[in-house]
């Protein structure tokens, strides 16, 4: 098992499996997926991922989007644009190309939690 699928089943287990089948919340406002983080990144920013840690990346998004219909943020080392649109074909919602300023990503992380938390309030009342 190669790294991102040992991270993808950690999450599985962690984060998703608990909250299976019914597609019941499971206590967040959205689910953000940090495909290879400060970790493992270069000094010049994310490194690249390989066809399989891409499939890998895509697959536990697609996981993730079957079982719940929380916003899904996927941040991941800059790809192509076959793999953005991937993404989005599997579910996720937003797509931040790595490497992202720490700024930015506060910013896209507090308008993706102020929308998330304005449609429950919406949906709810």
């Amino acid at each position: 098992m190669n790294r991102a699928e040992s991270g993808a089943h950690e999450m599985w287990e962690a984060i998703i499996a608990p909250g299976t089948p019914n597609k019941e919340p499971i206590g967040y406002d959205l689910i953000f997926i940090d495909a290879y983080g400060a970790k493992n990144s270069s000094a010049h920013g994310a490194r690249s991922i390989t066809a399989r840690e891409a499939r890998t990346i895509l697959d536990l998004c697609a996981k993730v989007r079957n079982i719940t219909d929380m916003v899904i943020l996927l941040a991941a080392p800059e790809q192509n644009d076959q793999f953005a649109v991937q993404a989005y074909e599997v579910g996720v919602d937003e797509y931040i190309p790595k490497p992202v300023s720490p700024l930015i990503l506060s910013a896209k992380l507090r308008s993706w939690v102020r929308w998330t938390t304005a449609a429950f309030a919406t949906s709810h009342s």
